[in-house]
């Protein structure tokens, strides 16, 4: 046999194979792909953006503020920095949209220290558990830092444990965190409260995935 025939019998084979290969792999990638956020852009959340969704929620707003919730994630809001299944509600779009027109009570998660329910309407839960301050006007402002230490648990911590199935399909969390240090000069600071608004970028769009609450417990 022509020994340039030779070769080719041998190779012919082995690109196939090659070839069908590349096809497995291609498939399987695409695969776990599927469903995945769009994370392709990397820029963070502009502080222009983030002051806006804050404005909605101080101006109770949120017919508004329903435009940045995404419609299969929703927003998780939890009345202090934790992570846990037992603190906190997840809100769907339409949920926000007729957030104040609900007057029935909820359960929204325990209080630090006494551990007791947190039974609320919607309106009781944000006048004490979402704007409870005003954080635009007396707060400082940050961007994806956390300005609130001592007895509560790191924020990043916290939102890396609360939406760890988002950030493990390429998720990444951007936040803006208000923190207003004390408001009577005789509690020495401990009637600090802060607010910290989630965003997650899905589908080419940024969205608000999270309100956490946080204030001084014992």
């Amino acid at each position: 046999m022509n020994t340039h025939l030779k070769t080719l019998f041998i190779l012919f084979p082995l690109i196939i194979v090659l070839s069908f290969s590349g096809i497995i792999v291609s498939v399987v990638k695409n695969a776990r792909m599927a469903g995945a956020p769009s994370t392709t852009d990397t820029a963070p959340i502009t502080i222009e953006t983030a002051r806006e969704v804050t404005g909605y929620i101080k101006d109770k707003d949120f017919v508004s503020l329903s435009n940045f919730i995404d419609g299969n994630v929703g927003v998780l809001l939890s009345p202090y920095y934790a992570s846990g299944g037992n603190q906190g509600r997840n809100l769907t779009k339409d949920d926000v949209r007729n957030f104040f027109s609900d007057n029935q009570q909820k359960l929204w998660g325990y209080e630090g220290g006494s551990g007791r329910g947190i039974q609320l309407t919607n309106s009781e839960y944000y006048k004490k558990f979402v704007y409870s301050g005003d954080f635009i006007n007396m707060g400082s402002e940050s961007l994806n830092i956390s300005l609130v230490s001592g007895n509560t648990l790191p924020l990043d911590e916290v939102l890396s444990e609360a939406f760890k199935s988002l950030i493990s399909r390429g998720g990444r969390i951007q936040y803006i965190e208000y923190f207003i240090p004390g408001f009577n000069p005789k509690y020495e600071g401990m009637d600090w409260e802060s607010l910290a608004l989630v965003f997650m970028k899905l589908n080419g769009e940024w969205k608000l995935i999270g309100i956490f609450h946080n204030q001084w417990t014992i």
